[in-house]
């Protein structure tokens, strides 16, 4: 029986009972702290973060010149005039020149656009230039100036029964 007590304090040593205080908190030397952490060597000034101070105190730098210039960004569309009962071409102008979607092709994947460009004159447009671009496809026509434009095609679409189409076109004047 002695030996079953000695085993049973034994165990209850081992299982982390408290000892003669009955607390369960452990005395703590508070002349012992724990170490401070190492401090970050600091970052080399070409990789330093910039704070926002700094940064609006920079002059800013000049934005580099495009070998293109926008000239125009729109929609040609064509539209039903209810009173004449046909389709009424839009011409979009840029640097005294229109461009006109006059169709929308039916071409697989997606229907391309059939533009034109011409020389504002009055009511009557004189083409210059035709082709058929699809969208994401550039064309290039050189004006009788000599000026270079690039046309882009980014989006077309066919439109309620033939009318009512548009294309999504950017123009840029090259040079």
């Amino acid at each position: 029986m002695r030996f079953l007590m000695v085993f049973m304090a034994l165990g209850l040593l081992l299982a982390g009972c408290p000892g003669d205080s009955g607390s369960g908190v452990a005395d703590v030397d508070e002349g012992l702290e724990a170490p401070e952490p190492a401090e970050e060597s600091p970052l080399p000034a070409e990789e330093a973060e910039e704070t926002p101070e700094e940064v609006a105190a920079e002059p800013e730098e000049e934005p580099e010149i495009a070998e293109e210039e926008i000239v125009h960004w729109g929609v040609g569309v064509t539209e039903e005039d209810e009173d004449e009962g046909h389709r009424q071409l839009q011409a979009v102008e840029f640097d005294g020149y229109a461009l006109i979607v006059d169709d929308i092709t039916d071409d697989y994947p997606e229907p391309c656009a059939a533009i034109r460009v011409g020389e504002l004159g009055g009511t009557y447009i004189e083409t210059l230039f035709q082709d058929k671009v699809c969208p994401g496809e550039s064309t290039y026509w050189t004006s009788p100036e000599g000026d270079e434009y690039r046309i882009k095609v980014f989006e077309t679409a066919a439109g309620y029964q033939g009318y009512e189409y548009w294309a999504d076109v950017a123009v840029y004047k090259q040079g």
